[in-house]
């Protein structure tokens, strides 16, 4: 089933989705650290996490590393909202940031973290390949928190998912004989933090999306993507 440009939910072929191999430089570091205990480097130790809230121990010598799934790192000035998508191979710390903002962190799928601690950090600096891979990490952050600056300079709401949406399925998506299907964790109120718009302007620009055709809404609230937005899977 698709969704309309009306919103209800019709009949659609079946999907069968194959999973594309993730891009290497999205799990390097979580592989480089051994967090299933199956590799060269330090085994670590890992936690499980529940989709919701998720407060880490405050530890300012310890760091996290996504070792699967997905969190949502959420940044808040008053009412107004913004966020960063953290998946495999990301580094995130649990530092509070400065007044007036206000940070949290939100398990969007089932997810593993492992603890950079400070026996995890002597064999990281002791290991040019962690170091190598740790760096790798940052940069991709960094290059990421740029990517964000430049889409929310976009005035269009719609000019903004058409950067957005393809850059998510590079990532999270998975193939299918109709296209790139996005997760359905990638909720409306979701999208409209990553894109830096309130949520009922994020919706109404998703509707005219769907009515284009750019974007369908399965049944199981997952997202296909049509040609247009698929180019960058």
């Amino acid at each position: 089933m698709t969704a309309t440009a009306t919103g209800r939910l019709v009949a659609a072929p079946a999907l069968r989705p194959r999973p594309r191999p993730a891009r290497r430089s999205f799990v390097d570091l979580a592989e480089a650290l051994d967090v299933d205990d199956g590799g060269c480097g330090p085994a670590v130790r890992t936690t499980e996490l529940r989709p919701g809230g998720w407060i880490p121990p405050v530890d300012p010598k310890t760091a996290y590393v996504v070792a699967d799934g997905a969190i949502l790192s959420v940044l808040r000035v008053g009412r107004r909202a913004g966020a960063e998508l953290l998946g495999q191979g990301d580094v995130l710390t649990a530092d509070a940031p400065g007044e007036p903002f206000q940070a949290s962190l939100r398990v969007l799928a089932p997810s593993r973290v492992a603890a950079l601690d400070a026996r995890a950090w002597s064999a990281v600096a002791a290991d040019a390949r962690l170091v190598g891979a740790l760096h790798r990490s940052v940069c991709r952050r960094t290059t990421a928190a740029t990517d964000r600056g430049v889409l929310l300079q976009l005035a269009g709401i719609e000019d903004r998912l058409g950067h957005l949406l393809p850059g998510l399925g590079e990532r999270w998506g998975v193939m299918s004989p109709q296209g790139v299907v996005l997760p359905a964790f990638l909720s409306h109120s979701v999208l409209a933090m990553l894109a830096g718009v309130r949520r009922p302007s994020l919706t109404t620009a998703l509707g005219r999306l769907v009515q284009r055709g750019d974007v369908q809404r399965l049944a199981d609230r997952r997202w296909l993507l049509g040609p247009g937005l698929g180019r960058g899977a």
